[in-house]
C-alpha cells in the first residue's frame, strides 16, 4: 500500500474501525473470555457513540465529550466497574491509534468517581452455614453437594471448582493445585455457547491451597481414587462439570434449607469472612483466595464490627479517667 492510499484509508476510518482493528491485534494476547467482554463493549457502546467519528476529527475535546455523554446517559443502568471497562477500551483504542500513527498524541483527563453504593458482601451466617453443611452431608458424594462443599471449605471460585481434576489433589501433601478455570462462552459467529477451559482469572489465581484434615477425610470418603486421575473431580468424568448446573443446584439446596436469594459466590465470601474472624494473616489469606493484591482482600473483607470498635474505644477509658482526676 503506497503512502497516498494509506492516507486515504486513514481519513475514511472511523473510531469504530480503529476499535475493531485494536481488538484483532489484542486477541493474540488475551483469553477468549476477555475478547468476548471487549467485543461486547464495542458492540454496545463504541458502535453507538463512536460509529460516525472520523479519525481525522479525533481530539481531546471530542473524546471527552463522548465519554461524558456515555457516563451521563448510562449512569443509572451500569455499575462503576462496567463504566471502568468501557473507558478502559476507549483509552486502549486511543493509545493503539497513537502508537500506530492513525491519530496524533492526545491526553484524556476525564475520570469518573464511584458515587454508587458499594454492594454488601453476601455471607452465610453461622446458622445458615450449619444448615447447609448438614444438608450436604446427607449425600456428600453427589457431585453438586461435593462442589458446593469444596467451595465453602477452600474459597475456590465456581469455574475453579468445576475444572478441578483428581490429579490436582495431592493427598500426601494435603494440597489442592488451582491452575485452570472453566466458563461457558458464546461463539460470536454461530451464537452457540461452549465450555472453555483457560488459565485462572489472574496470575495470582494460579495457586496452591492447603487442605484441612476434615476436608481430606471427606474427599477420601467419596472414593475418588477409584477413578482416573485425569477425570474431573466434580462428576468424575473426562469433561469438566457444567458451572450452570452447579449454580442452579446451589440455589435449590439453599431453598430446601429454607433460605432464598443466595448466589454461589457467597460461599467464597463466607470462607473469606470466616478466615478473617479466625485471625488469618491477611497476606496468607490473599494468596489462598488468589486475589490480585493484599489491598483488595483488605478492602473487601477486613472490616471491624461494632463490638471490635467498642473494644478499641474502651482503650481510651483509662486516659479519660486520668484527665478528669
Amino acid at each position: 500500500m503506497n503512502i497516498e492510499n494509506k492516507n486515504n484509508r486513514e481519513q475514511q476510518m472511523t473510531f469504530l474501525d480503529l476499535a475493531l482493528e485494536w481488538l484483532i491485534n489484542k486477541s493474540y494476547q488475551i483469553k477468549q473470555s476477555t475478547i468476548n467482554k471487549y467485543q461486547s463493549i464495542i458492540d454496545k457502546y463504541i458502535a453507538i457513540y463512536f460509529s460516525d467519528i472520523q479519525l481525522s476529527t479525533v481530539n481531546t475535546v471530542v473524546i471527552e465529550k463522548i465519554m461524558r455523554h456515555i457516563y451521563e446517559e448510562n449512569n443509572e443502568k451500569l455499575s462503576f466497574s462496567s463504566f471502568k471497562g468501557i473507558f478502559y477500551v476507549v483509552k486502549a483504542v486511543i493509545n493503539y491509534g497513537i502508537h500506530s500513527d492513525y491519530i496524533p498524541q492526545i491526553y484524556i483527563t476525564f475520570s469518573i468517581s464511584n458515587n454508587k453504593e458499594i454492594e454488601e458482601v453476601q455471607v452465610l451466617n453461622e446458622e445458615q452455614e450449619r444448615e447447609l453443611v448438614k444438608y450436604l452431608m446427607k449425600n456428600i458424594s453427589n457431585p453438586n453437594h461435593l462442589g458446593i462443599f469444596l467451595s465453602l471449605c477452600t474459597g475456590m471460585r465456581l469455574g475453579e471448582v468445576c475444572s478441578l481434576k483428581i490429579k490436582d489433589i495431592d493427598f500426601e501433601q494435603k494440597l489442592i493445585c488451582v491452575n485452570k478455570t472453566v466458563q461457558r462462552l458464546k461463539d460470536s459467529d454461530s451464537g452457540e455457547t461452549y465450555l472453555s477451559i483457560t488459565t485462572p482469572k489472574s496470575k495470582r489465581s494460579k495457586r496452591t491451597i492447603p487442605i484441612t484434615n476434615f476436608l481430606l477425610k471427606i474427599l477420601k470418603n467419596c472414593e475418588i481414587d477409584n477413578y482416573s486421575r485425569e477425570d474431573y473431580l466434580i462428576g468424575r468424568k473426562e469433561i469438566p462439570y457444567e458451572p450452570r448446573t452447579l449454580q442452579y443446584a446451589f440455589k435449590r439446596v439453599m431453598e430446601k434449607c429454607g433460605y432464598d436469594g443466595f448466589h454461589f459466590h457467597c460461599l467464597r465470601h463466607t470462607f473469606a469472612t470466616k478466615c478473617v474472624h479466625s485471625g488469618f494473616e491477611i497476606k496468607t489469606l490473599s494468596e489462598i483466595l488468589g486475589h490480585s493484591s493484599v489491598a483488595f482482600t483488605m478492602n473487601r473483607y477486613v472490616h471491624s464490627d461494632i463490638d471490635e470498635k467498642r473494644k478499641q474505644m474502651n482503650k481510651l477509658e483509662a486516659n479519660w479517667n486520668k484527665l478528669m482526676e
